[in-house]
């Protein structure tokens, strides 16, 4: 894989606000990286917040059909930042496990999206988001989601991250 490309195969540049990982014996590759954001269960969104400070907020998420979605209140700190500048950084991390190996470290898998936020434009995509992040967290009451998304679906927004940039690392206990 040519450096300067993610593992999506997309240039790396400062336009979208990210840098090829630094580590490349950390550096994951694609599908790697998509069960990162399959598996992880919560992640951290940034935002460029009021008066250009930056605000992050972890957030539960689900990885569908090539992008990130989640769910908010339809207005709030987040909300108006996301509608003022949709450009985003969101970072997930799973298996995570210090360990002692000659020193003190941690075996991980990480994810960070670097991407362009926006409401879901339909009907059918926030439902289908919806659906999917009550699945991925309560999969055991996956038949009750339908009324739950009919009973909060007014005053709930459906964002998501299209990713411009993807980087995925990690690092691996030793002898696994």
């Amino acid at each position: 894989m040519n450096e300067k490309q993610n593992v999506f195969g997309e240039k790396a540049g400062s336009e979208h606000g990210a840098r090829p990982v630094r580590r490349k014996d950390r550096q994951l590759a694609r599908d790697e990286a998509e069960q990162i954001l399959t598996k992880a269960e919560y992640g951290v969104l940034s935002v460029i917040g009021d008066g250009g400070a930056p605000y992050g907020v972890p957030l539960s998420f689900v990885w569908l059909e090539g992008a990130v979605y989640f769910h908010c209140a339809k207005e709030g700190h987040k909300t108006d930042a996301l509608r003022r500048d949709a450009r985003v950084s969101f970072a997930a991390v799973c298996g995570v496990d210090a360990v002692y190996e000659n020193d003190f470290t941690t075996a991980y898998s990480s994810v960070v999206v670097s991407g362009v936020a926006a409401e879901a434009s339909s009907e059918e995509e926030r439902r289908a988001a919806l659906t999917a992040l009550c699945v991925k967290y309560l999969p055991e009451h996956a038949e009750k989601a339908d009324g739950a998304i009919q009973a909060h679906i007014g005053r709930t927004a459906v964002w998501k991250i299209v990713p411009l940039y993807i980087t995925a690392k990690g690092r691996k206990k030793q002898g696994v």
